[in-house]
This record gives C-alpha cells, sequence and structure tokens, in this order.
C-alpha cells in the first residue's frame, strides 16, 4: 500500500477482513473523545473534526491517517479489506497533527 501512496499520492489501506467485524465500511465524523488504538499502539483521542473507517459501529482507521490494531494485517491474516478512497487533503493534515 505504500507504493501506491508514493506513486500516486494517495492512501490505501489494508485490513485483515475477519478482523475488520463486519461486511460494512462506512466513513464519518468521529464522535467527540472516540478512541482508537492506531498500529503503533497508541491510544488516539479523536474529536469530532476527524474522519473515522468503521465497521459500522466502532472505529477501524483513521482516514487517510493510519490504521487500527484492531484489524491490522498480520502473519496470520487470510483475507484482506483493502481501502481505496480520496480524502480531502486539510482534514488528512488536519488530523495527522492532531495525532501526531
Amino acid at each position: 500500500t505504500n507504493f501506491v501512496l508514493l506513486e500516486y499520492g494517495q492512501p490505501l489501506h489494508a485490513f485483515d477482513y475477519d478482523r475488520f467485524g463486519s461486511k460494512e465500511v462506512v466513513v464519518r465524523k468521529a464522535a467527540e473523545n472516540e478512541t482508537i488504538v492506531t498500529l503503533d499502539e497508541q491510544e488516539r483521542k479523536l474529536s469530532t473534526s476527524h474522519l473515522v473507517i468503521t465497521n459500522g459501529k466502532k472505529a477501524q482507521a483513521v482516514a487517510g491517517v493510519m490504521g487500527g490494531a484492531e484489524s491490522e494485517v498480520r502473519e496470520d491474516t487470510t483475507a484482506i479489506l483493502l481501502e481505496a478512497a480520496y480524502f480531502d487533503g486539510q482534514t488528512v493534515r488536519k488530523a495527522s497533527r492532531d495525532l501526531g
């Protein structure tokens, strides 16, 4: 996914399909003080200005910034969900800046 980002400037994200928790993919604004543990194992507190990729219930990634640890691809992953989307650059930069 990083090669696509470098080549085209658009992020892709791979989720472990079986750990994603649903067949539904919903993009929404985060709830105020909603949290997600990201791939770097840090708990991030979100605000309503951040977009999240969800399984219809729970945030699985911060849109365009970083995936969540809960649905990360691991050595034992057998099926992936590949997310490709276009997100507003200002929204992604703000979330990236806010979350460090």
